[in-house]
């Protein structure tokens, strides 16, 4: 979760070499500051969402020999319920249109297929994320700073109608 403009990505895959290349790329070029946690599985993540990260980049399918592992549809949609203000962008090998629709249909911000592009278009992907998150943040810090200002002069009006009702009835005669 974005606290004092800095965000937080989950990068989830079984594969260790994407999970570094991930990490570095996306902390090396962000515009903004990004903490990125790494998870070599879906249930690892999800052990973790209590953190509410602001953005998870998630693989879609994960080790094949382990049959009780989540696919990335599975992980999203616990994701989602979990940290409905998570966007989720979903990497993966397979370049079947309905499994992307389907991810996209179940709340994925983004369906990336793996190659050489993948993690610049993931990046891609997540400043577009940010920068409406960013957006956001600064409207509520101009929201709050409008409204200290607003009680400040009401409590000027206040304090000058009180005076003025002091000094017209009197209240300085001597």
């Amino acid at each position: 979760m974005a606290k004092d403009n800095s965000y937080l990505v989950f990068v989830v895959d079984d594969d260790t070499k994407v999970l570094t290349m991930s990490k570095h790329y996306i902390e090396k070029n962000s515009a903004y500051e990004v903490e990125v946690l790494t998870f070599v599985s879906g249930e690892e993540a999800l052990a973790k969402i209590d953190m509410k990260p602001d953005i998870v980049v998630l693989d879609y399918l994960f080790d094949a020999e382990d049959s009780e592992a989540m696919n990335g549809l599975q992980v999203q949609e616990r994701i989602i319920q979990a940290s409905p203000e998570t966007e989720v962008i979903i990497i993966s090998g397979q370049d079947n249109m309905e499994v992307a629709l389907e991810t996209i249909r179940k709340g994925a911000f983004d369906y990336i297929i793996k190659g050489e592009n993948a993690i610049t278009r993931a990046q891609l992907a997540a400043e577009k994320i940010l920068q409406a998150k960013n957006r956001e943040f600064v409207l509520h810090q101009n929201n709050k700073n409008l409204r200290i200002v607003v009680v400040i002069m009401a409590l000027f009006i206040i304090g000058l109608v009180a005076f003025v009702i002091y000094a017209t009835s009197g209240g300085f005669s001597s």
